[in-house]
């Protein structure tokens, strides 16, 4: 598991309170050590000085169902999607991620 993000390597940032952020990181960054397991759960919570709280995890991280490419809030919830169009609710306290629609 990656334990810590430099803010170089952040593409998205969502600020929650408390010094705690969900940050997104490219696919191809080099801090994912080309792991397809990595590649594919590319968004983290981190506290202010980049310590990762946890790596996001879903029961479909495979290959094929391709790294996050957003992040957002709507309301209180955090969504994600993948480059293959779905959408996922995350959990904020554990990083667990439920798909529940397919965009495309």
């Amino acid at each position: 598991m990656i334990r810590h993000i430099s803010k170089k390597d952040i593409v998205e940032s969502l600020c929650l309170s408390n010094n705690l952020y969900i940050v997104r990181v490219d696919s191809f960054n080099s801090i994912l050590n080309n792991d397809i397991n990595n590649k594919v759960r590319n968004v983290f919570k981190i506290d202010n000085e980049g310590n990762v709280i946890w790596q996001i995890f879903s029961n479909s991280d495979l290959e094929q169902d391709g790294s996050f490419q957003g992040i957002r809030m709507d309301g209180n919830r955090l969504k994600g999607y993948r480059w293959n169009g779905g959408q996922y609710d995350i959990n904020i306290e554990t990083g667990f991620a439920t798909p529940e629609i397919l965009l495309k």
